[in-house]
C-alpha cells in the first residue's frame, strides 16, 4: 500500500518535484480556525514569489475560512485532513518520501515579521545547502516586541533565549526547535537535535498567538510539553495555567538568572535575545556602539561583570583596538571568553594587540591581558561582506587577570591556526 498517495491527493505530492529555484519550494502550511494569521501568512508568501503553497486544513469550521479558501490566488491549494491531523502526520504518513526537493512545513501562526527579507526561504535553502547534516534549518522567533497585553511575556522571553545561546556562524544559531516555519531536506526526517539551525538577524518570524490579550491561550511548538501531543495546529494545547506551570519548571527558564552574561557587538544587526547588546543606533541594542563608543560603553559596563564577548568583525563593528580591549578586560570577570572572529592577514596583529602590545604613539603594555585559547581557520569561510578568498579565523581568547609578565605573553603569540571542518564555530560561553 503506497500510504502517501492514499493518504494525500496528486497535486500534494507533484509539488515536491525537483527545484533548482527556491521560489519553487513548496510550502506546506497546517491551519485550524486562523483566518488572519493564514491570510497574512499566504499574502507574504504570495509577495515573495512562493509557487508551490498547500493549505493543510485540520477540521476548521469559521465560515469566512471557509470562503477565502475558495478564493485562495493561484499558486497556492488547499486540502481537507480532518480534525485528527498536525505536523506530525507528514512523517506518520511518510509523505516525505516522496519529496524530491527540500520542503517547508509551518503552521499558520508563525507570520515572517514586517522586517523580514522576501527571500526567507532562499536564505535557508542557503543554510541547507551549506551544512546538509544539520538536519533542519527554522527561522528565529522574535520576541522583543511582545506587548504587556500578553501576561506571559516575560516567561516566553526567558524560555525563548536558549535558542539563541549558540552562534556558530553569521546570525546563526544551532538551536534543538522543534517547529516553526521550518526547511527540511529532500525526503526529510522530523529531526529535532542539537545540530538544527536558526537563521536570525532580520530573518524573523512572530508567532501570533503571543500578541494576543491576556486569556488567550499560550503556547510555542518548540516547548518540550508539546512533543508527541496532538494540538490544533493553529493554536496552543493547554490553557494558560497549565502551560504557565510547565514553562516556570522547565529546565531552560530555571536556568535563566544563571545563564553567562554575554556581551555581544552587534554593529547594524538587531539585538540577540537574553545577551546584552552593543550597537549602532536604531538597531534596538542596550548599548551603543557608534565609532567605537568606547566612552559610552566605558560607563555602561560593570566592572568584573562579564563571563563572555562575541565580536565578530564585519559590518558596523570596530576591529580590535586597544581602547575597547582595555574597556572590555575591566568589565570582563577572570576567564571570560573573548570570541573573535578577523581576517587570516590581521591575525598577528590582532594577537598583538589582544596581549596588550599597542604599535601606536602612545604604546602601553600590561594594562590588559587576553590569553590566547584557540585559533582555527573556518573552512570556506568567505564572507559575504568580504571579496573571495578571504580567509577567516575564529579566535577564543581567556582574559588573563593579572596580566602575565612580557615573556609569557611572548612564548603564547607563535600559534598556528587549526582547521574547522566548515565555517560553524561555537564560542561555548560558559559562567565563570
Amino acid at each position: 500500500m503506497n500510504a502517501p498517495r492514499d493518504f494525500l491527493p496528486e497535486q500534494l505530492l507533484a509539488a515536491g518535484r525537483p527545484t533548482h529555484d527556491w521560489r519553487e519550494i513548496p510550502v506546506f502550511v497546517f491551519v485550524r480556525d486562523a483566518l488572519d494569521a493564514s491570510r497574512d501568512l499566504v499574502a507574504w508568501l504570495k509577495q515573495a514569489g512562493m509557487e508551490r503553497v498547500v493549505l493543510l486544513d485540520c477540521g476548521s469550521s469559521t465560515p469566512a475560512l471557509l470562503a477565502w479558501y475558495r478564493a485562495l490566488p493561484a499558486g497556492m491549494e488547499v486540502l481537507f485532513l480532518g480534525l485528527d491531523a498536525d505536523p506530525s502526520v507528514f512523517w506518520r504518513e511518510s509523505v516525505h518520501e516522496e519529496l524530491g526537493t527540500p520542503f517547508v512545513v509551518t503552521e499558520a501562526g508563525y507570520v515572517p515579521s514586517a522586517s523580514c527579507p522576501r527571500d526567507l526561504v532562499g536564505r535557508l535553502l542557503s543554510v541547507l545547502e551549506r551544512y546538509p547534516d544539520c538536519g533542519k534549518v527554522s527561522a528565529a522567533v522574535r520576541v522583543d516586541n511582545i506587548g504587556n497585553q500578553f501576561a506571559d511575556a516575560e516567561l516566553i522571553r526567558r524560555w525563548e533565549a536558549q535558542f539563541w545561546m549558540n552562534p556558530v556562524d553569521d546570525d546563526l544559531y544551532a538551536a534543538a526547535t522543534e517547529r516553526g516555519f521550518c526547511l527540511y531536506p529532500a525526503h526529510g526526517e522530523p529531526a529535532t537535535g542539537p545540530a538544527n539551525l536558526r537563521v536570525g538577524g532580520q530573518y524573523l518570524v512572530e508567532y501570533r498567538p503571543w500578541y494576543l490579550a491576556t486569556g488567550t491561550v499560550v503556547a510555542d511548538d518548540d516547548h518540550p510539553p508539546n512533543r508527541g501531543a496532538r494540538r490544533d495546529p493553529a493554536a496552543p494545547a493547554w490553557g494558560p495555567r497549565t502551560m504557565r506551570e510547565r514553562l516556570r519548571r522547565s529546565a531552560a527558564v530555571l536556568a535563566y538568572d544563571y545563564r553567562p552574561k554575554i556581551l555581544a557587538l552587534r554593529g547594524d544587526t538587531g539585538p540577540v535575545p537574553g545577551w546584552l547588546n552593543a550597537g549602532r543606533r536604531g538597531t534596538g541594542c542596550q548599548l551603543n556602539l557608534a565609532g567605537g563608543a568606547a566612552a559610552g560603553l566605558h560607563g555602561a559596563l560593570e566592572d568584573n561583570s562579564l563571563d563572555g564577548i562575541h565580536w565578530p568583525v564585519e559590518t558596523g563593528v570596530p576591529a580590535p583596538n586597544c581602547t575597547l580591549l582595555r574597556t572590555f578586560y575591566r568589565a570582563a570577570k577572570h576567564g571570560a571568553r573573548l570570541w573573535l572572529r578577523v581576517s587570516l592577514t590581521d591575525l598577528d596583529e590582532t594577537l598583538a594587540v589582544c596581549a596588550g602590545h599597542d604599535a601606536g604613539p602612545s604604546a602601553t603594555q600590561g594594562t590588559f591581558d587576553w590569553m590566547l585559547e584557540s585559533c582555527g581557520l573556518l573552512a570556506g569561510s568567505v564572507s559575504e561582506s568580504a571579496g573571495e578568498g578571504d580567509d577567516r579565523v575564529a579566535l577564543v581568547l581567556r582574559a588573563c587577570k593579572p596580566p602575565r609578565t612580557a615573556d609569557e605573553i611572548a612564548q603564547a603569540l607563535a600559534v598556528q591556526p587549526t582547521l574547522y571542518p566548515d565555517r560553524r564555530a561555537a564560542p561555548g560561553f560558559t559562567c565563570v
